[in-house]
C-alpha cells in the first residue's frame, strides 16, 4: 500500500463488493487433517484416526492430592523450589504423604486408561498406531500395540451389524363364535382351579380342648397356656426358669403373688414326679416340636380319626415333649384342665387318648423311629399312661 488512505480505499471497495464467503473455523466441510490432542478429540469421530508421536510418555510424580468426602474437601500439595528450567527440588510435603502419592498413582494410571480408550474409538474406518523402531517404553500407544499381529500389523475388527427392529405379529381374526368357545375353556379352567386339592386341618380342629361342659372350674385357657409355657422352659433350661416363669405369668396377667404361688406348687410337683426325672436322663429331649405332615386318604392315621375325606390332609400341629429312652421314644402332652372327682379324670383320660395316640403315629411317620409309648401328664395330679 502507498499509504493509509489507499488501504482505506481497498477496504471501502471490498465491502462494497457484498461478498458472502466466510471463513469456515471448524475445518470440518474442508479436506484437511485436523491436529488436536486427545482432551479435544473426546466426543469426536473421523473416518481416519493417527496416532502419531509414540516417542514422549512423561512419567511425573504426583504433587497434589485432594481428599473428598461428602461434607469437604482436602488438599494436600508438595512445596518444591525451581532449581533449573526442567528441573525442581521438594523441600516440603504433607504428613502420610506416601500413601497419598500412591493413591493419586491409582487415579492417574486409570486417567490414563480411560484416555486410551478415547484414542482407540475415535476410528470410523481406520486406525493407525505409531509405534516406534527401537522401544516403545516412552510410546503412550503402547498398550494398544499387544492387539496387533507383529507380523501382519493390522488387527480387522469384525463389522457389528445393528440389531433388527422386532417384526409385528400380524393380528389374528377370530370371529364372534370362536370367541365365546375361548372364553369358555378359560372358565372352565379357572373353575377347575378353584377346587382345592387337599384339606389342611390342624389337630385342635379334630380334638377339642373343651371335651366335657361339666368338667368346669379353674382359672381357664389362660392359666393353661402359661403353665404350658412354664413347664417348657424348665425342660429347657432349669437355670433360667424362675426369670422365665415370673415373665410367663406377667405376660398372661396373672401378676398377683397367689398366682406365682400355684404355679410354683404345680411345678414342684411335676419336679417330683417320675417324669422328670426320666427327662434329666434322656438320651435327648425335644419340647415344643411342630410338624406338618401329608395324609394319603388311605392312610392309617385317617382312619384312627374317623376322615373319610377324598382329598389328602395337611394335618399341622405341636407335640409338647419328645424324649428319647434307651434307643426309643415316649410322646407326652401336658393337660391343665380342671377336675374333682377320679370320674371326671377318666373322662379326660379317654377323651386325649386318641390325641396322644394320633402324636404317637405321626412322630414314628415322620422320624422313622420306633415310638415306645405315649403319656398324659395332669397338672397336679401326675402322668398316665396311654396304651397305643
Amino acid at each position: 500500500f502507498s499509504g493509509f488512505n489507499s488501504l482505506i480505499e481497498i477496504l471501502d471497495a471490498i465491502f462494497d463488493a457484498d461478498l458472502e464467503e466466510e471463513l469456515d473455523i471448524t475445518g470440518e466441510e474442508q479436506d484437511a487433517v485436523r491436529i488436536m490432542n486427545l482432551h479435544k478429540a473426546k466426543g469426536l469421530e473421523a473416518p481416519v484416526v493417527f496416532l502419531a508421536h509414540p516417542c514422549k510418555r512423561p512419567d511425573i510424580p504426583p504433587d497434589q492430592y485432594i481428599k473428598r468426602t461428602e461434607s469437604k474437601s482436602e488438599g494436600y500439595f508438595v512445596i518444591k523450589k525451581q532449581t533449573g528450567e526442567f528441573s525442581s527440588k521438594v523441600i516440603g510435603r504433607p504428613l502420610n504423604w506416601d500413601n497419598y502419592e500412591l493413591e493419586e498413582k491409582e487415579y492417574k494410571n486409570a486417567e490414563e486408561t480411560r484416555l486410551l480408550y478415547v484414542a482407540a474409538t475415535r476410528a470410523k474406518n481406520l486406525l493407525f498406531i505409531s509405534s516406534s523402531e527401537k522401544s516403545n517404553a516412552k510410546n503412550p500407544w503402547e498398550p494398544l500395540l499387544g492387539f496387533i499381529d507383529p507380523e501382519n500389523s493390522t488387527y480387522r475388527i469384525p463389522e457389528i451389524m445393528p440389531p433388527q427392529k422386532e417384526r409385528r405379529e400380524t393380528p389374528v381374526l377370530i370371529n364372534k363364535q370362536d370367541l365365546q368357545g375361548f372364553k369358555s375353556e378359560i372358565n372352565c379352567l379357572i373353575s377347575e382351579s378353584a377346587h382345592p386339592t387337599y384339606i389342611e386341618l390342624s389337630v385342635s380342629d379334630i380334638i377339642s380342648e373343651e371335651p366335657l361342659h361339666t368338667v368346669k372350674g379353674g382359672l381357664g385357657p389362660e392359666w393353661g397356656s402359661a403353665i404350658h409355657e412354664i413347664i417348657e422352659s424348665l425342660v429347657r433350661d432349669e437355670t433360667t426358669y424362675n426369670a422365665c416363669k415370673t415373665m410367663i405369668l406377667q405376660q398372661y396377667g396373672f401378676n398377683e403373688p397367689k398366682y406365682e404361688k400355684k404355679a410354683e406348687e404345680l411345678i414342684s410337683k411335676f419336679k417330683e414326679n417320675e417324669l422328670y426325672s426320666r427327662i434329666q436322663n434322656a438320651e435327648m429331649k425335644l419340647a415344643e416340636v411342630p410338624f406338618s405332615i401329608k395324609l394319603d386318604t388311605d392312610d392309617p392315621i385317617c382312619g384312627l380319626l374317623g376322615m373319610k375325606n377324598p382329598l389328602p390332609v395337611i394335618l399341622q400341629g405341636k407335640i409338647d415333649l419328645a424324649i428319647k429312652e434307651n434307643g426309643a421314644w415316649s410322646i407326652i402332652d401336658y393337660k391343665t384342665n380342671y377336675f374333682e372327682t377320679e370320674e371326671d379324670l377318666n373322662l379326660l383320660i379317654n377323651h386325649y387318648s386318641k390325641q396322644i395316640k394320633l402324636y404317637c403315629l405321626i412322630w414314628e411317620k415322620i422320624t422313622k423311629e420306633k415310638v415306645a409309648g405315649g403319656e398324659l401328664y395332669f397338672t397336679g395330679t401326675g402322668s398316665v399312661i396311654v396304651n397305643i
